[in-house]
């Protein structure tokens, strides 16, 4: 089994003096590399397997260098190989001094799929380069899509001409390495330029989209297949990985991405929401009784029947990156993580599972999007009339079905939110106006989605568990820079989260105090760095009746999630384990390449991005693993 020990050590390549030739080093440390910098230099960590060494550079020596992948190291047989572990695309690299090395052709022969690229070294000069055939032979693209013209209007023409530039590049670097993409990209094509043309939203904003998309492209473009043949022309501006990249963490990004959108899209959840039309609508006065009530403890929409499809629509499947800037961020169309997490994703405090909260955005659109549908643009006001009288006290309006009772719920919801702002005087029963829905919704906007979020990434992706969930919550906000001002903020999140699993006991809103109160105490007396989880411990501690308060206010947002929102069997398949071979997750080692296959990411997650302190060797086997997971 190959096995991940030994110092990690970096590759540095330069330019030769006269810049006709390149000169490759191996160098320990950064330091090391910076001070044979130049303004040619480029580097990447690579990680010895089972304490594999370079040959000797000295005298002129001749030795080989391989590179190779993308490939699952742990399925291979590395017996009497030099082998190191790279972020690379090719995250296989040989060494040998053995000219035609019986072993090193055996096992590339053993992989006629897999991409290879090898440097002939004299010293420390490179004279020779050969490529995979698999490198060198063209092959006609299938696709027809990409490089249709987009008719938009004038001011577009610069980034829709970017845009399908940079989808034909991905797609052809995809095609070459990484085929299993291609499905992903081409969907991305078809459906954005199908929502670029039919979109009412005017040009500035679809402007802001295509800038959006534009980076993100540009960003998986160059650190995915940055390292790819021809290596010496190729560079990623992640420049301590600038030689090989970082396409093994790509592809563990997009693989979490991508078990979120099949768990997902079997579920059919959005569409479970609008056939709440199809059932009753329950107590007339719901939105009164008590957050325990029998009522409130039934998820209705395990009661929903859908049609089978006639055949899956295609969708948006998010474009997936690294960011120094971004961090953790979800748009419509695109899902960044911190460059930190390739480092030091073996910690709660650049966990992958942060991810699951930002993947959870893409879903509470969609949810509050059908309760809202209609709501908004030039013909919305029989549908704001509705909504009205849903929750005026002058009505008589008792909702019909489901549907409509969820609706009723989220804009009382709203209305709770709203009279937190309102003095003592003012609070007594909301008469809304027709004109007043749109406002009102639009004045808490942010805040209903970010608890609907917190809400759906706890019940679905956490399992309800708020000591996992806290933890990876708290020390990721625990490394983010000047968060100070917004701890109140955050703690209202984590309350309302945690709430949601607390409808069991008497005094639910009191339990959830406590529960809260009690983890951050002990993450704060193990955290290291920051004092954000002190700080919020003890304004915690100081203000009970400020945040009782605000959770009672905020427990129709609950209220909405638990009822009209979570699908018992959507969580199943999120949870889902595939069927693979190898022990339990017990028997995995975070050094061990085996061939053991993952079952589940989030699990995986769970598992072994528990750490304290980050270990850069770790974070490659995390990663890896994921990479080459089957459990899709």
């Amino acid at each position: 089994m190959a096995k991940l020990a030994g110092e990690q050590v970096f590759l540095l390549l330069n330019r030769s003096s006269d810049l006709r030739d390149h000169e490759i080093n191996v160098v320990p440390s950064v330091d090391s590399a910076l001070q044979a910098w130049n303004s040619t230099t480029r580097i990447s960590p690579i990680f010895p397997i089972d304490n594999a060494t370079f040959p000797s550079t000295e005298d002129g020596s001749r030795w080989y260098v391989f590179f190779i992948g993308p490939v699952d190291i742990g399925t291979l047989d590395l017996e009497g190989v030099r082998a190191f572990a790279s972020y690379g695309v090719h995250n296989l690299v040989i060494a040998t001094d053995v000219d035609e090395d019986l072993a090193v052709a055996t096992l590339i022969h053993k992989m006629p799929e897999v991409p290879w690229e090898a440097w002939t070294v004299c010293g420390t000069r490179i004279i020779d380069v050969a490529f995979s055939p698999l490198l060198t032979t063209a092959k006609p693209s299938a696709n027809l899509n990409v490089t249709s013209r987009l008719s938009l209007p004038p001011q577009l023409k610069s980034a829709s001409e970017e845009y399908r530039t940079l989808i034909a590049v991905t797609r052809a670097k995809c095609e070459k390495y990484l085929p299993e993409f291609v499905p992903d990209i081409d969907d991305f094509d078809e459906v954005f330029q199908r929502t670029l043309r039919n979109s009412n939203q005017n040009a500035v904003e679809k402007l802001a989209w295509l800038a959006n998309i534009n980076a993100a492209l540009s960003r998986f473009s160059s650190q995915t297949f940055a390292g790819t043949s021809p290596i010496r022309e190729t560079e990623c501006h992640f420049w301590t990985h600038s030689l090989l990249g970082i396409g093994t963490a790509s592809q563990a990004l997009t693989n979490i991405r991508r078990h979120h959108d099949n768990a997902l899209r079997a579920s059919r959840l959005a569409e479970k929401v609008a056939g709440l039309v199809d059932l009753p609508a329950g107590p007339k006065n719901l939105t009164q009784l008590g957050f325990t009530d029998a009522a409130w403890r039934k998820h209705i929409l395990s009661e929903v029947t859908l049609a089978p499809e006639d055949a899956p629509q295609k969708f948006l499947k998010l474009i997936a990156y690294f960011s120094g800037r971004d961090g953790y961020k979800s748009t419509p169309f695109t899902l960044s993580a911190p460059l930190e997490l390739i480092t030091g994703c073996n910690t709660f405090a650049w966990t992958p599972l942060t991810l699951t909260h930002e993947l959870s955005h893409t879903i509470t659109s969609q949810l509050i999007g059908v309760l809202l549908k209609g709501a908004f643009g030039p013909n919305n006001r029989s549908q704001l009339e509705h909504l009205a009288r849903l929750v005026s006290p002058g009505e008589a309006y008792a909702p019909r079905n489901a549907l409509e009772q969820a609706q009723k719920t989220l804009i009382t919801a709203y209305i709770f939110l709203d009279r937190e702002n309102l003095s003592g005087g003012e609070r007594k029963p909301s008469i809304v106006q027709p004109e007043d829905v749109s406002p009102l919704i639009h004045r808490y906007r942010d805040e209903m989605s970010e608890l609907v979020t917190h809400l759906l990434d706890f019940q679905y992706f956490y399992g309800r568990d708020a000591q996992l969930y806290m933890t990876s919550l708290w020390e990721s906000w625990d490394v983010i820079p000047n968060i100070q001002s917004r701890i109140d903020e955050y703690l209202i999140r984590t309350l309302v989260a945690v709430l949601s699993a607390n409808q069991h006991v008497a005094k639910p809103v009191q339990a959830t105090y406590d529960i809260v109160l009690a983890q951050l105490e002990a993450l704060a007396s193990r955290a290291t760095g920051s004092h954000y989880i002190a700080s919020a411990h003890e304004r915690l501690k100081q203000a009970p009746t400020v945040f009782l308060d605000r959770m009672q206010r905020r427990i129709h947002i609950v209220k909405l999630v638990l009822a009209f929102f979570y699908d018992p069997s959507t969580a199943a398949n999120i949870a889902r384990e595939a069927p693979t071979a190898g022990g339990e997750y017990a028997t995995l080692r975070g050094d061990e390449l085996g061939n053991q296959q993952i079952r589940n990411p989030l699990k995986f997650l769970a598992n072994f991005a528990s750490d304290q302190q980050p270990n850069t060797r770790k974070s490659l086997w995390i990663l890896h693993k994921l990479a080459f997971a089957e459990a899709q």
